[in-house]
């Protein structure tokens, strides 16, 4: 009995100073937020990605546009930066268990969540189980956390360069009303918080404007079909029968790069391009290419004038202009006439 306490005493000693860490160093979330605004059933469509989704697709310039198509719809973007695709399955089961309108997903795919390493990224807002519900958290531990390093299974939290010196910031927000709230007027100090306010601001309904260009350095990492994991694949599958059973249209698309990258050979576009046209035509799904889509439709002013740095985030002008072409798009009963047939005719027009 004896020992049976220590050892209870321990556990406990343990699970409190984890969570006590974990509120001081992990970032705030604006994840439960949007999940929060998401759930409301006056929004019929939802956006889904990481990043480029999160920073280029604006909603209410679709709704707008849908409008003007004589469409009607009310949009919601919560791609999320970071976020692994395994965990975007559970991100939308969470809005679309509760939010019983939910009609169309427009899945963002970037190659570079979908080959090498399958990351995960604890304490980064960055992975779906904080929002998750009792049994979707017990599938979570399951099929994802299980087959991580024992630290990222038990403790969501990491200590490094972007969290120190940042922690006041983070517990500060935490503890306001508006976060506690789940307001959406806590995402700007959860920008601030974690260093990003500089080059974005949070419009609302999920959508992360670009303001102000960071030239940070981009590192290059080259497509290969081989390299794209089966866990990945496993995964997207695994949202696309959950979009199925439920009804929900899922229309998946890659968000416009910077012109740089499309010319780089490394970077092997043609085959990203190739890739993705076969693999969702292989399960019956849309597929748009913004990167493809012909200058009269998408204009591009040059690299630093559309995006915020040389990875692909973009500037809240050229968002408004690929949004409007997305409805555009996909409005359009011929949709093939607004893309470029092949990656020549691509880098032709742009240089």
């Amino acid at each position: 009995m004896q020992t049976f306490r220590r050892v209870l005493i321990f556990v406990l000693v343990l699970i409190l100073s984890s969570a006590g860490l974990e509120f001081v160093i992990a970032q705030p979330s604006a994840m439960k937020i949007i999940l929060k605004e998401a759930q409301n059933e006056k929004y019929d469509t939802v956006i889904l990605g990481q990043s480029h989704g999160e920073t280029g697709f604006n909603p209410v310039v679709f709704d707008d546009e849908m409008k003007a198509n004589e469409k009607s719809t009310a949009t919601i973007n919560c791609s999320r930066r970071l976020l692994p695709l395994g965990d975007q399955y559970y991100y939308l089961k969470q809005i679309a268990d509760k939010n019983n309108n939910t009609k169309r997903v427009f899945f963002e795919i970037d190659p570079t969540y979908w080959q090498g390493k399958d990351a995960f990224y604890a304490g980064r807002d960055a992975n779906a189980i904080s929002i998750c519900s009792f049994f979707d958290k017990i599938d979570y531990v399951k099929t994802v956390l299980l087959n991580r390093n024992y630290n990222d299974t038990f403790f969501n939290y990491c200590v490094n360069e972007d969290t120190i010196g940042n922690n006041l910031k983070y517990v500060k927000c935490k503890l306001s009303r508006d976060y506690r709230n789940n307001d959406e007027k806590a995402i700007n100090d959860i920008y601030e918080a974690i260093g990003v306010s500089k080059a974005y601001q949070y419009i609302g309904r999920g959508y992360r404007k670009g303001v102000a260009r960071n030239d940070s350095e981009y590192f290059v990492t080259s497509f290969n079909e081989s390299k794209v994991l089966e866990s990945t694949i496993s995964a997207f599958d695994r949202l696309r029968n959950y979009c199925d059973n439920n009804e929900i249209e899922l229309v998946c698309v890659i968000s416009a790069i910077p012109i740089a990258r499309l010319c780089d050979e490394k970077e092997n576009y043609s085959e990203v391009h190739r890739y993705f046209h076969e693999f969702c035509n292989k399960r019956n799904i849309k597929f748009f290419d913004m990167n493809f889509v012909k200058s009269e439709y998408l204009e591009r002013l040059g690299d630093e004038s559309d995006f915020t740095d040389k990875d692909g985030h973009m500037m809240g002008t050229f968002a408004d202009r690929q949004t409007k072409a997305l409805s555009l798009i996909y409005t359009n009963e011929n949709q093939n006439e607004f893309f470029y047939s092949d990656y020549n005719q691509l880098l032709k027009s742009i240089k």
